[in-house]
C-alpha cells in the first residue's frame, strides 16, 4: 500500500528524499486522502534563529536532519556553515528559511569547548555579516541542495520577500563568489548588496554562505567570472543586485575597514559616519560597554546629538553627545551605556547631509580582560590623587592629549599602549606596540606621555611593586616640542595599536596630516638619544630623523609583510627633529624615545634594523667620518 500510494502521488509530491530520511510538507497532504496504513510525521515550520557566544570551536552545519550531517555522507548536501573559528570564536547567527538545520561542533579538535545555543521564531531579510560571524541565506524552503536531493520544502508559513539586504559595518563592500558548475565568481565594491530570487520552476532554489574578512587593499576592481548560464548579474547604482535561478550560489564576502577593530573592542571616528546613514557591529554579542567622547563646540555639538546608538534591549537611542557627557556619580571616571547580549548593534547618523564631526566612539566586549575593574577617563577630568593603581587606567579622547605621572620615592614599572584596557596585557592577541615599557626600579622618576591619538592605557606593575602609589593627571593639550627629561612617545597622527592584526589609523579633521617634532635633551646636554620604532610606510614616505648639529639625517620605512617594521636608531646629540608625511590611507609610525649619558664614548650613530631576507637583526655603526645607507633606510 505504501509503495502504491507513493507511485500514485508521485506526479504531485515534492517529498524531500535523502538516503536515510524523508521530509513531507503541507503541500504533500493537500487534497490527499488519509490512509490508515500510512503513518507519516511531518514538521510544522519554524524559522530558526540560532546564536552562540562561547569558547574556541569549529562548526559544520547543513539544512538537513542528523542523518545527513557527516561530511562524507552520500547525500553530499550543501553546508550552511563550515568554519573553524579557532581561538577567536565570536559566535554566529543562522536564520533558516526552512524546516531543518543540524549543527555539528568539532569536539575532537576542541574537546572542552562549551556551547550556548538559543533559538527563536524571528526571521528577517536584513543580514549583518562580520569577521568571525558568518551568515547564511537561502530561498524559502531550502533543504539539502545537492543533485541527489533537489526538492524544496513548501509551506504557507515560509518567510517570503523579494530580496535579502546584506549590510556591512563600513561603507565599502567587497565580495567573491566562488565559481563551480552551479555557482558564480564575482568581485564588487559597493555600499551594499541586495540578493534577489524568483524561482523559475518548482525545483529551483539557492543557498548562500556569507562571511567577511579584513583586507588591507585600498582599491578593488569589480569583475565577474561565470561558467553557467543559469545566473544573471544585474548592476545598478549605488547597489549591486544578483538574481539566481540556478541551483545554489556560494558567496564569500570581504569588507574594507575604516574603523579600528581589536579582538575585544571597536573604535569609530568621525570619518566612519561621514556620508554614512548607519553602521553596525557585533561587538555586543556577549554584552558590551559603549563609551563616547567628542570635541565639544557650538559647531559640533548639534551634529553629535544626531548620531544615535540604538539599544534593542531597551528600545531606545542614546546620542553620542549624551554618552560623551555622562560620568560616574561622585567620580571623575567616564560612564557608559551597557548592553546585554545583542547580536547586532546599530549606530545611526540622522544628520542632514549625513554630517559628522570629531568623535571617538569606543565599544568594548564583555570578553575583554579588566572589563569590570579598569578605570576610564577623559583627559580634562583626570586628576587621580596619590594612591595604588592595581588595574589598568584608560584615557579616551577625541583630541590629542598629554598624561603626566608625578615622580615618587616608590619603586614602579610601567607598561602602556595606545589602546583600551582590552588589549593592554603583554600576551594580548592584538600584540600592539608599547608606548612605554620601563621598569623604573626603586625610584619612580615619573613620566609625561603626549598622545597624538584617541587612546592610551597605562598598567602599573603592582605584582612587583604592590605598595607603590602614583599620582596621575592629564590635559587635552599637545606639544610637538618636547624635552627628554624621561622616556617619551611620539607618533603619526591617529596612531592606535600599530600591529599587524590592527593597523588602522584613527582619523579626525582636528588631527594634523603630517608631523614635525623637535626633541631636546635636558639642559641641552649632549646625550645618546635612542629610538625604538614601529614603522609602516614606504620609501617615498619615510620617518625622517635629523640631527641639526651634524646636518645628518636618515629616513626609515618598513612593512609587516617582511617584518621590517621594527627599527632601532641611536644618535649622539642634544636635539633632533622627527618628521613624517604619511601616504594616503594606511601608513603610520610610533616610537619610544629616551636619552642616556654617553660619558667618554666616541661620537657615533647606531642603527638596528631587520633584513627583509634573513629577518635577523643587523647592526651598523656609522662614525662621523662617513655615512652608510642600507636596507630600509633612505
Amino acid at each position: 500500500m505504501f509503495l502504491v500510494l507513493l507511485f500514485l502521488l508521485s506526479p504531485l509530491l515534492a517529498v524531500v528524499w535523502l538516503k536515510y530520511s524523508e521530509l513531507y510538507d503541507e503541500i504533500d497532504f493537500k487534497n490527499v486522502a488519509q490512509s490508515g496504513d500510512v503513518r507519516v510525521y511531518y514538521f510544522s515550520l519554524v524559522d530558526l534563529y540560532l546564536s552562540d557566544s562561547s569558547q574556541a570551536n569549529g562548526v559544520f552545519a547543513r539544512t538537513v536532519g542528523y542523518d545527513a550531517i557527516h561530511r562524507n555522507n552520500a547525500d553530499n548536501c550543501y553546508p550552511a556553515m563550515d568554519t573553524d573559528f579557532g581561538n577567536s570564536f565570536d559566535g554566529f547567527t543562522i536564520s533558516v528559511n526552512g524546516p531543518l538545520l543540524t549543527l555539528a561542533f568539532d569536539s575532537k579538535k576542541y574537546p572542552n569547548s562549551k556551547v550556548d545555543l538559543k533559538a527563536g521564531n524571528g526571521f528577517g531579510f536584513d543580514r549583518f555579516p562580520f569577521p568571525n560571524q558568518p551568515v547564511y541565506i537561502s530561498s524559502p524552503g531550502f533543504v539539502c541542495g545537492s543533485p541527489s536531493s533537489s526538492q524544496v520544502y513548501r509551506s504557507s508559513s515560509l518567510a517570503k520577500s523579494d530580496d535579502y539586504t546584506l549590510k556591512t559595518p563600513d561603507i565599502k563592500f567587497y565580495g567573491n563568489f566562488q565559481d563551480h558548475t552551479n555557482s558564480v565568481q564575482m568581485q564588487l565594491q559597493t555600499p551594499g548588496v541586495i540578493v534577489s530570487f524568483t524561482p523559475g520552476t518548482v525545483d529551483s532554489f539557492f543557498g548562500k554562505r556569507v562571511r567577511v574578512e579584513d583586507v588591507k587593499s585600498s582599491t578593488v576592481e569589480a569583475s565577474t567570472t561565470t561558467t553557467t548560464t543559469m545566473v544573471t548579474k544585474i548592476t545598478s547604482s549605488p547597489e549591486v543586485t544578483t538574481s539566481s535561478t540556478g541551483t545554489y550560489t556560494t558567496i564569500v564576502s570581504t569588507i574594507f575597514y575604516g574603523f579600528v577593530r581589536l579582538q575585544n573592542s571597536v573604535l569609530y571616528d568621525e570619518v566612519d559616519f561621514k556620508n554614512v546613514p548607519q553602521l553596525s557591529t557585533d561587538m555586543c554579542a556577549s554584552g558590551c560597554k559603549v563609551y563616547a567622547t567628542i570635541w565639544k563646540s557650538s559647531d559640533y555639538d548639534p551634529i553629535m546629538k544626531n548620531i544615535l546608538v540604538y539599544d534593542p534591549n531597551m528600545d531606545q537611542n542614546s546620542s553620542v553627545f549624551h554618552l560623551s557627557s555622562i560620568f560616574m556619580q561622585g567620580y571623575q571616571e567616564k560612564a557608559y551605556l551597557e548592553m546585554g547580549n545583542v547580536p547586532t548593534v546599530t549606530i545611526y547618523n540622522t544628520n542632514a547631509n549625513l554630517e559628522s564631526g570629531p568623535l571617538a566612539l569606543w565599544i568594548v566586549s564583555t570578553k575583554s580582560p579588566y572589563y569590570h575593574t579598569a578605570e576610564v577617563y577623559e583627559p580634562q577630568r583626570l586628576e587621580r590623587n596619590l594612591k595604588i593603581a592595581p588595574y589598568p587606567i584608560t584615557i579616551l579622547s577625541a583630541r590629542p592629549f598629554t598624561v603626566n605621572a608625578k615622580h615618587s620615592d616608590d619603586g614602579n614599572a610601567v607598561f602602556a599602549r595606545t589602546v583600551g584596557f582590552d588589549a593592554i596585557d603583554r600576551d594580548s592577541e592584538d600584540n600592539c606596540y608599547p608606548a612605554m615599557d620601563k621598569d623604573f626600579g626603586d625610584y619612580f622618576g615619573g613620566f609625561s606621555l603626549a598622545i597624538n591619538g584617541p587612546l592610551l592605557t597605562i598598567h602599573f606593575d603592582t605584582d612587583k611593586y604592590p605598595n607603590s602609589q602614583v599620582k596621575i593627571s592629564a590635559s587635552p593639550s599637545y606639544n610637538y616640542d618636547q624635552t627628554l627629561k624621561g622616556p617619551l612617545f611620539v607618533s603619526s597622527p591617529g596612531f592606535v595599536c600599530g600591529s599587524a592584526s590592527s593597523s588602522e589609523v584613527f582619523r579626525s579633521r582636528e588631527l594634523a596630516t603630517g608631523v614635525q617634532y623637535t626633541l631636546i635633551t635636558k639642559d641641552n646636554k649632549e646625550m645618546l638619544i635612542n629610538f625604538d620604532m614601529d614603522v609602516v610606510s614606504d620609501e617615498d614616505h619615510p620617518v625622517r630623523i635629523f640631527d641639526p648639529n651634524s646636518n645628518v639625517g636618515f629616513g626609515f620605512y618598513g612593512s609587516f609583510a617582511d617584518s621590517s617594521n621594527s627599527l632601532k636608531y641611536s644618535v649622539q646629540t642634544n636635539r633632533v627633529t622627527v618628521t613624517f608625511v604619511p601616504r594616503p590611507g594606511d601608513s603610520f609610525f610610533g616610537m619610544r624615545v629616551w636619552a642616556e649619558d654617553v660619558g667618554d664614548n666616541t661620537s657615533f650613530n647606531l642603527i638596528t634594523t631587520t633584513s627583509s631576507t634573513s629577518h635577523q637583526p643587523l647592526v651598523v655603526v656609522l662614525f662621523s667620518i662617513f655615512v652608510l645607507v642600507f636596507g630600509k633606510m633612505v
